[in-house]
């Protein structure tokens, strides 16, 4: 099992342009990409690089919008990101309460 970092993330996007580092396009050809994961925060870090694009280049942006809406988030959706679409825990007496520890 593999946890993709932001950076790799986003070196792979570049893989089918040729443009990707060389070892991220070794590694993409050596590793099933069901044993490959992103974390909540991989995701956050992608958004805002996105939203970083879109108010300088906003072709770009919708390209890389649809990159992370269309490919990145379904395809790690049932691993990884499920829990992403939950609402925020509430704070009882300025703690976050701890719903499981499999999301730690």
């Amino acid at each position: 099992m593999f946890l993709l970092e932001t950076h790799v993330g986003s070196e792979l996007r570049k893989v089918s342009s040729g443009k990707a580092h060389p070892n991220v396009i070794a590694f993409n050809e050596t590793v099933d990409p069901a044993e490959t994961f992103i974390s909540t925060v991989v995701v956050h870090e992608l958004e805002i690089g996105v939203r970083s694009v879109v108010r300088s280049d906003a072709m770009a942006g919708k390209v890389l919008r649809h990159w992370l809406k269309e490919v990145v988030i379904p395809a790690f959706s049932v691993a990884s990101c499920r829990w992403t679409k939950r609402p925020q825990p509430r704070r009882q007496n300025g703690m976050f309460p701890i719903r499981s520890r499999s999301m730690i």
